[in-house]
């Protein structure tokens, strides 16, 4: 066995240990190297040619989804995600789609805000998380859809705008597909949008454009909790 220091993703430092088979010693046969605190591991077959594992990771995983989502007609924020009082709130990948009567679009912005959206008559309603795993724990992060009307009061932006895009609305009637805007933060080495503490919020809006005609929307966020 051999054991090698390296850090973790957070920074902390972890050791990895190099297990042999086919004999002490013997690290040109196959192996396996283990992270001892998550357990995660991955295989080196002989001659370094890499086999294939599992990607799981052992991390609370979170899903909160809407389906046929209504905004109001000039929707500014539509989704708030606050993060939590005891656990570091990590969001993986957002998707979003739509269909209305007739093929449309909408602007959509990935806004950070230190303060809860508020007033105006808006109606938060909050989404239930979907485990990954039944034994991880009861979810902290708070996930709203926001609907009945705009909050008369946006919460006070920080920093520049994190992601952008058009929401491609299909219509309705014809089957047709169109292209759901993905943002994913996992898949090219990117940080994750990371929400600490319950004065850290993540918004997804739509800048107050005109809804097309029977315009819905379809949500899909994919969020990692850790201690």
């Amino acid at each position: 066995m051999a054991t090698f220091p390296t850090n973790d993703r957070n920074g902390n430092a972890a050791n990895f240990q190099v297990f042999p088979f086919g004999g002490a010693g013997n690290i040109a046969g196959s192996s396996v190297i283990v992270d001892p605190a998550s357990g995660a591991a991955a295989n080196i077959a002989p001659n370094g040619v890499a086999l294939n594992v599992s990607g799981d990771t052992t991390t609370a995983t979170y899903w909160y989804t809407a389906l046929a989502l209504a905004p109001v007609a000039t929707p500014t924020d539509v989704v708030q995600i606050q993060g939590s009082a005891t656990r570091t709130c990590r969001i993986k990948r957002i998707k979003i789609g739509g269909v209305a009567t007739a093929a449309g679009n909408m602007p959509v912005q990935l806004i950070r805000r230190s303060v809860a959206d508020s007033g105006g008559g808006t109606v938060l309603t909050p989404v239930t998380a979907g485990k990954a795993d039944i034994n991880d724990p009861a979810a902290t992060a708070v996930v709203s859809t926001i609907g009945t009307a705009n909050p008369g009061s946006l919460g006070t932006q920080v920093g520049g705008i994190l992601r952008n895009d058009r929401v491609q609305m299909s219509a309705a009637s014809t089957g047709v597909a169109a292209n759901d805007v993905i943002w994913d933060f996992s898949t090219r080495f990117d940080k994750a949008c990371v929400l600490r503490g319950l004065a850290d919020f993540i918004c997804i809006n739509l800048n107050g454009a005109a809804i097309p005609a029977g315009g819905v929307l379809d949500l899909e966020i994919e969020m990692e909790e850790t201690n």
